[in-house]
């Protein structure tokens, strides 16, 4: 069985989102993965630090998950990272979760985890970051595999802000928010009708004898004093 992220999922909804992808892109990480971390961003408020960096693992010559563009770093408060942790540990791909010096790995669970390198920093330890990494495919899947359908939110995956230091600056063309999108729709409503309106007013003022106007204007003016 593949277990790679989004691997043979077909005929599912995406939402119109391009926020995985500029993920992807910023980090030079698998789309499946930056799917998955803008899942977390979204629901714990938490920053990428560390996409794609070809390197080994610290005091091995076995390379990193970072290598493939298959791990990332990300940081937020303590809390937000430990949540962060429980909710990356077991999700579809991910092989190791390693945060405040204990890791996941299927079969295992969560154990105590000891550098390779021997050394005691904070970055070493991952106190100060979460380490997520994996097996993904360059391709997204149904929301509903990661968690309830309040995560679907990171289906639309809109941002409130354009230049998110979560994922790099970008432009408009490639994150429009949803909310936006809400108020565009309500004044373009409000806004054709009010030009509807006015073009009619225009040409019956254009076509109507100044007469005939003058005498609608004073039936109004006689209906306003009644």
């Amino acid at each position: 069985m593949n277990t790679a992220i989004g691997a043979g999922v077909t005929n599912f909804k995406l939402g119109v989102s391009s926020y995985p992808d500029v993920v992807a892109k910023r980090w030079k990480i698998k789309l499946g993965l930056a799917q998955l971390a803008t899942n977390i961003i979204d629901k714990f408020g938490m920053k990428i630090t560390g996409g794609k960096v070809v390197r080994n693992v610290d005091g091995t010559n076995t390379p990193s998950k970072h290598s493939f563009g298959d791990a990332v770093d990300m940081v937020g408060t303590s809390e937000k990272m430990q949540a962060a942790a429980n909710y990356a540990a077991g999700k579809p791909g991910v092989t190791e979760v390693i945060y405040n010096k204990r890791a996941w790995t299927p079969g295992r669970g969560w154990h105590k985890f000891t550098p390779a390198n021997g050394k005691t920093d904070a970055s070493s330890l991952h106190t100060n970051h979460v380490h997520i990494g994996g097996t993904f495919d360059n391709k997204m899947i149904p929301m509903d595999i990661f968690a309830s359908s309040e995560d679907e939110s990171t289906a639309s995956g809109m941002r409130d802000n354009l230049t998110n230091p979560d994922i790099g600056s970008i432009g408009a063309t490639d994150v429009f928010n949803g909310w936006e999108r809400k108020v565009a729709k309500i004044v373009a409503i409000g806004f054709y009708p009010i030009l509807i309106v006015v073009a009619l007013l225009s040409l019956t003022i254009a076509f109507k004898p100044k007469t005939d106007i003058i005498n609608v204007i004073s039936k109004i003016a006689k209906v306003a004093r009644r």
